[in-house]
């Protein structure tokens, strides 16, 4: 199994449950870009399953959540570093130019980093409007990201009835 046809749980590479795949296509070519896990409903619940189980692990849950702030400017300084990669990776896998990919990637790693520590309390900052900047406590955040992943999970699981 190659990194492409694979899905990430729990930490670990595995194949789809009923090992199928999607060849994605490269819009600027036509040709194949690369071919992916395609993952069903089984393995979006377990991967639901394993992020809340982690979330509630004292692995993730238990640590300060300004070691958990570190821990998240760390990935974004990792997407920094790779951003040229990403950005050619986003523009040839949805053909949109490459410089609004990099726009894009640079946005991305830059509001996940606005994470601010204040002792061993978190605020993420977030822009509302232009010129407002609301703060909220990061497991303020992370319940409503949380909501949203569990409502658009339930909306999938709906619309396939």
């Amino acid at each position: 199994m190659s990194t492409e046809d694979c899905l990430i749980i729990n930490g670990n590479r595995t194949a789809a449950s009923d090992g199928g795949t999607v060849e994605v296509v490269d819009p600027s070519t036509g040709g194949p870009l690369a071919t992916v896990a395609k993952a069903t409903s089984a393995d979006v619940s377990r991967a639901v399953a394993a992020a809340q189980a982690a979330l509630e692990s004292k692995a993730w849950g238990g640590i300060l959540p300004a070691e958990r702030g570190r821990i998240m400017q760390r990935i974004a300084q990792t997407i920094r570093g790779r951003a040229e990669e990403l950005a050619t990776l986003e523009s040839r896998d949805n053909g949109k130019p490459l410089t609004q990919a990099r726009t894009d990637v640079r946005f991305r790693s830059a509001r996940d980093s606005s994470i601010l520590r204040s002792g061993s309390r978190l605020a993420c900052r977030r822009r509302s409007s232009p010129g407002t900047i609301r703060f909220r406590s990061a497991p303020a955040v992370s319940r409503q990201r949380s909501r949203r992943v569990a409502r658009w999970c339930s909306s999938r699981r709906a619309k396939r009835r």
